[in-house]
């Protein structure tokens, strides 16, 4: 089955603008089904429509403030009370539900915010013309106090349907789940993600950039922006990616350079380095980003966007000038929070004072990638990279929440 042949509605009590976690998780989906050509709806009991490709079915029946109403009742009283209302449900959900193929309702199967929409969705999957998967999030049955202290009207939310595929967040709530249900109930686990590219406001060829080149499968991720110009001395930054390659670091060195191709000292460097990278075997490790934006793009520019995402996205700035220059890029990169890593000239020490990485050429690319690796905070950077590689939100969406909803439909 391929992108843009299923139906597919998602239910929770509310929906964007409401703000909330589950909220949150229910556009990134939306949005991830709608990118890949899918019909797309949302059924809330409150919110708004918050994106112009996708359809919103505001219905307060749904929402979760309907169960005031009914606590002071016996739980034979409050059945009686909710038939209606769960008949009501139905009839709005069978409607709008008319045609779709998958309905995803996030939470409210596991919990007692709304107990007539729990029976109405329990029974449309019953009657199985719509496949209903449960997203859960939570279960107030996890705690031992609360589950005590719950009436016997939410028993219904302690067992599993037949009818119904579950998935859940964590690889802790799967086991909770399955003992609260039975160990013979098959439980997907599929993590929680945001979406980086927006949440950080990255470029798309950033973004394509980081992805295709597997970028967060690395230790460490160097940044020279520079000219190609034997000044900038790149041929040093190389030499502290294989130094540090000895060192078992993983390290990839980022050039945003563009070759002039009217100056032939841009022209002689630029090849100088091309030679240097094929004869060390380090293409792999040494990107030409400016190379990489004119394939996606009409320009070989790095914009001043995609190099201020550079800088996000870098664990370091390296800058082994063997003359002064403007200091520019230390300027960028101390006011993105990036560390810095320089060569130690009276420009850049006049301008960082001790508040830099700085190393005498001198002493080496060993001696500079040494003062690199305690400069860099390998936990944040690795922690960074541990993000984009398991919880983006659209990595997730292709490698997992798809391939669910693609069996189920087979199913």
């Amino acid at each position: 089955m391929r992108g843009g042949d299923m139906k597919i509605a998602l239910c929770h009590y509310s929906c964007p603008p409401h703000v909330g976690g589950i909220e949150s998780l229910v556009e990134q989906q939306a949005l991830a089904l709608k990118r890949d050509h899918h019909f797309v709806k949302v059924i809330a009991g409150a919110g708004n429509k918050f994106s112009p490709d996708i359809d919103v079915d505001i219905n307060p029946m749904l929402s979760s403030g309907i169960m005031g109403m009914y606590w002071d009742r016996s739980m034979n009283d409050q059945e009686k009370m909710m038939e209606p209302q769960v008949n009501s449900i139905m009839e709005f959900l069978e409607y709008s539900l008319a045609s779709f193929d998958l309905l995803i309702v996030h939470n409210v199967l596991v919990m007692p915010y709304n107990l007539p929409l729990t029976h109405a969705i329990l029974r449309i999957a019953q009657k199985g013309a719509v496949k209903v998967v449960s997203w859960n999030h939570d279960s107030l049955f996890f705690d031992e106090a609360q589950r005590n202290a719950c009436p016997a009207s939410w028993e219904v939310l302690r067992h599993a349907s037949p009818y119904v595929r579950y998935v859940c967040t964590t690889q802790d709530h799967k086991q909770s789940f399955e003992e609260l249900y039975g160990r013979h109930i098959d439980i997907a686990v599929i993590p929680c993600g945001i979406s980086i590219a927006d949440f950080i406001r990255l470029q798309s060829v950033t973004y394509l950039l980081m992805d295709e080149k597997r970028l967060y499968e690395t230790d460490m991720i160097l940044l020279h922006p520079a000219m190609f110009r034997p000044d900038k001395n790149i041929e040093f930054s190389i030499e502290v990616i294989k130094a540090l390659i000895r060192k078992g670091v993983n390290a990839v060195l980022l050039l945003t350079a563009v070759m002039d191709p009217h100056d032939p000292v841009s022209v002689e460097c630029h090849d100088r380095i091309k030679r240097i990278l094929r004869r060390d075997e380090l293409s792999g490790q040494v990107l030409f980003v400016s190379e990489f934006v004119h394939r996606h793009t009409s320009s070989p520019v790095v914009s001043t966007a995609v190099l201020r995402d550079l800088y996000k996205l870098s664990d370091i700035l390296i800058m082994p000038n063997i003359r002064n220059g403007y200091g520019t890029s230390l300027l960028e990169a101390a006011i993105s929070r990036l560390p810095i890593a320089c060569s130690d000239i009276p420009g850049f020490r006049r301008l960082l004072g001790d508040n830099g990485c700085m190393f005498a050429l001198e002493e080496g690319p060993d001696v500079a990638a040494e003062k690199i690796c305690l400069q860099v905070s390998a936990c944040i950077g690795s922690i960074f990279r541990m993000v984009f590689r398991d919880y983006n939100s659209e990595h997730l969406y292709r490698t997992k929440m798809l391939p669910l909803l693609q069996d189920i439909m087979r199913s």
